[in-house]
């Protein structure tokens, strides 16, 4: 009866042996699928790389259904998992990885997520036959870091949040760059690839920097503007409406009272001084009336001022911008005003808007004595006038419209300021 009763008791305590060992074996499986992270880390991988895979789709369904790009087609896998190559994992446990990749017969980009990581290779597409050796350091073009939350997904660069839009013009540059060197390889022309990318494909190595950078300066630009604003109000307001008001003020405690026509035209000319500073605060014919309407007011004020013959150039019809873009396209044709203003001692004045193909084009001319600057070199390289603004100006309107701000300049023959914007709004594709 004892002996009956050990080999029960051997017996339970092997066959709690042998559960513990199932139980660690199926911990031990999960963790070695799952890279030793709980399955949210899975899911959010996938998720993330979901969100590439169907802007992709959306940009070589667009590509290849462009009758100038010929025999060069883009194809697409579905998103499978994979374990990371073991030159990439922890010693422990190979990590899962999530992938696609984009091939035409020449180049590849592959696209794989793990963890809180999304990379982009750009490689050969013989090497997708190799495709574990061939995802090395050299061959990694873009690496961006992502949260979940809620099912929306928040990308970081650098350790920097970037946007959908900014994360969205990564992807088109190297889709473009794998275009081009499959095109080049194909001796395809450039003509072929330039209409399917659009002019949302940047060259990499320009946006990826310029849009954080962007990004991260553009409070400090907002908060640098407001102050030279508020500057300029305070120094016209103590400068003509307070001694304008001092001097009424005077008039009535004093025995050489003003009369009343005199004050009435104090009051007129205060009354034109607060319309200005309004103006120059908010042209509120801008929203209804549009930059026609609102610079011609701004260079009539000017020729009231000063001896100078304005003109405005500007078509009929001018076709409208967002609200804020045409605000500040206003403010650089006002600082170039107040710059020809202060210091020209010009005679003519010209502003001209016009627009051409995708090309709206704001230059500002006088024939001042102008001041010593390279041709067409971007404002602000030379000097002050004013030129930090207009440059932070054409940086708030890059946000919405590709653009460029120049100044023509030299001692003898005036200045001529340019402002250059690509109006034709980016095609987004469709997610």
């Amino acid at each position: 009866m004892v002996m009956a009763a050990s080999i029960r008791k051997k017996g339970s305590e092997a066959l709690n042996s042998l559960k513990q060992l199932t139980k660690a074996a199926e911990s031990l499986a999960r963790f070695l699928c799952d890279g030793g992270a709980d399955k949210s880390c899975g899911d959010d991988a996938a998720l993330a790389l979901s969100v590439v895979h169907q802007f992709f789709q959306g940009l070589i369904q667009e590509f290849n259904s462009h009758p100038a790009v010929g025999d060069l087609q883009i194809s697409i896998t579905e998103p499978k998992s994979s374990p990371l190559p073991a030159s990439d994992s922890s010693k422990k446990a190979r990590r899962m990885v999530f992938r696609f990749w984009i091939y035409s017969s020449v180049w590849a980009l592959t696209v794989r997520t793990c963890r809180e990581h999304l990379e982009v290779f750009l490689q050969p597409s013989s090497s997708l036959l190799q495709l574990e050796e061939q995802e090395q350091a050299s061959a990694l073009k873009l690496k961006l870091g992502f949260k979940i939350e809620s099912s929306q997904v928040t990308w970081y660069l650098d350790g920097h949040v970037v946007n959908e839009s900014e994360v969205n013009t990564l992807l088109r540059s190297l889709f473009k760059d794998m275009l081009v060197r499959s095109g080049a390889d194909l001796s395809l022309p450039p003509d072929a690839l330039r209409l399917p990318i659009g002019d949302g494909g940047e060259s990499l190595s320009r946006s990826v920097r310029a849009l954080v950078d962007e990004k991260f300066t553009l409070s400090q630009k907002v908060v640098s503007q407001q102050e030279e604003i508020q500057g300029r109000v305070a120094r016209e307001l103590h400068d003509a409406v307070i001694s304008d008001i001092m001097i009424l003020k005077r008039s009535l405690k004093g025995d050489n009272r003003l009369s009343d026509e005199q004050v009435i035209e104090i009051l007129d000319r205060i009354t034109d001084q607060i319309y200005d500073i309004c103006e120059d605060l908010t042209p509120r014919d801008l929203q209804d009336w549009g930059l026609p309407t609102v610079v011609s007011s701004l260079i009539e004020r000017m020729a009231q001022r000063m001896p100078v013959k304005c003109s405005l150039v500007c078509p009929e019809e001018l076709p409208r911008l967002p609200e804020e873009v045409e605000l500040n396209i206003y403010r650089i044709i006002q600082e170039s005003l107040n710059n020809i203003e202060k210091y020209s001692a010009a005679t003519n004045v010209t502003v001209s808007l016009s627009v051409a193909g995708e090309t709206m084009r704001i230059s500002i001319e006088d024939d001042g004595q102008g001041f010593s600057a390279p041709s067409s070199a971007p404002a602000g390289t030379r000097g002050g006038r004013g030129s930090h603004i207009m440059r932070e100006r054409s940086a708030l309107i890059r946000l919405y419209y590709p653009n460029r701000l120049m100044v023509n300049s030299n001692q003898l023959t005036g200045t001529k300021v340019i402002l250059e914007l690509q109006i034709e709004p980016r095609e987004a594709p469709s997610s």
